[in-house]
């Protein structure tokens, strides 16, 4: 359960990480929190002079639809263990972050001679397709652990679970509550580390949660 933990609290904290950069850096988009896009949009409507951003957050949909299914028809056609599975993804998703991190230097504008939609959209398809990955693996690989990406639900459960530590004599985390919090956390902490991150070095900060994985990959036991 400890090693469970330390696991959900890396990868919660590749979430925020990614969303907050993708938030701050790449018109408003959620790379993580995908459904969150859908409330932008709704809310960009309202400025009719930024259609490229309602565009940009409605089309991310899609694509991540798509990562979806391609990560878990990946899953199913492998022939291996699931723990070579997982590792193999940790290394598409990270490709994906770094290819995202360098996205900054490029100028996308000379391709398409349109710099409002082609450098974000570029830029937002590499962040939402890695983690479209992230999603599916957790729901397919490791549907035990808790979700790293979406934490409402999480963020309850520790609350309750909160009410239920300081109201025990003694008091005595239990093992909920602590999974609860690696997740909750591991998000916050990963938001505030990509804030300051973008705000210092740009997308180039993304390289940091390609060190995590690859921390994963290589030395913990994932299942």
């Amino acid at each position: 359960m400890e090693k469970q933990n330390h696991i959900t609290f890396f990868l919660s904290f590749i979430a925020g990480f990614i969303d907050t950069v993708g938030f701050i850096a790449v018109s408003g988009i959620f790379a993580a929190h995908i459904t969150g896009n859908i409330v932008m949009a709704g809310a960009s409507l309202a400025n009719y002079s930024k259609t490229g951003d309602i565009f940009i957050k409605l089309i991310l949909i899609p694509i991540f639809i798509v990562g979806v299914i391609l990560t878990a028809r990946l899953i199913t056609v492998l022939p291996h263990d699931n723990k070579f599975k997982l590792r193999l993804l940790f290394g598409f998703q990270a490709v994906l972050l770094v290819l995202f991190s360098f996205s900054g230097s490029a100028n996308f504008g000379l391709w398409t001679h349109d710099h409002v939609i082609s450098g974000p959209l570029v830029q937002g398809t590499l962040a939402v397709l890695a983690m479209a990955i992230q999603n599916t693996y957790m729901k397919v690989l490791i549907p035990k652990f808790l979700p790293t990406t979406v934490m409402t639900g999480n963020l309850t459960s520790f609350a309750v679970e909160f009410g239920n530590y300081l109201s025990a004599i003694p008091l005595r985390p239990s093992a909920r509550f602590i999974a609860n919090g690696s997740s909750v956390f591991g998000f916050v902490f990963g938001s505030i580390a990509g804030a300051f991150g973008v705000i210092e070095i740009g997308l180039l900060s993304a390289l940091f949660p390609v060190l995590i994985l690859i921390f994963l990959a290589v030395t913990k036991r994932l299942k």
